[in-house]
């Protein structure tokens, strides 16, 4: 039997979404030059907004203290990207508790550069 759909062969191909960020987008965000390559580097910053909670938690203040760096883009998809994932790191909780507890405290947070 034929199928009418075809589908490529990387379809469906399970990534590891912590050595995923780890290996391929952290090293673009870690990257001083937040003006070259803005595509790349607002698709880093979008990639983490959904992913964010796939990450351990020992991992989210290492972007906590690279995206203010991306507010001051002279791209505004790159400066919108670093203020939506900002707030969104900012707003992480840790699971499984009665009450809200702050994933970050204020110890985490550095000074940008």
């Amino acid at each position: 039997m034929i199928s009418s759909c075809w589908s490529p062969p990387w379809h469906h191909v399970l990534v590891n979404i912590p050595t995923f960020f780890e290996s391929y987008v952290l090293p673009e965000l870690q990257n001083p030059a937040v003006d070259q390559l803005s595509v790349i580097k607002a698709e880093c910053l979008r990639y983490t907004i959904p992913f964010r909670r796939l990450l351990p938690s020992t991992t989210i203040p290492v972007p906590v203290n690279l995206v203010p760096n991306f507010l001051a883009a002279a791209s505004p998809v790159v400066h919108n990207y670093a203020a939506v994932l900002l707030e969104k790191l900012l707003l992480m909780t840790l699971p499984d508790q009665p009450v809200l507890t702050p994933l970050l405290s204020k110890m985490d947070i550095s000074a940008p550069e």
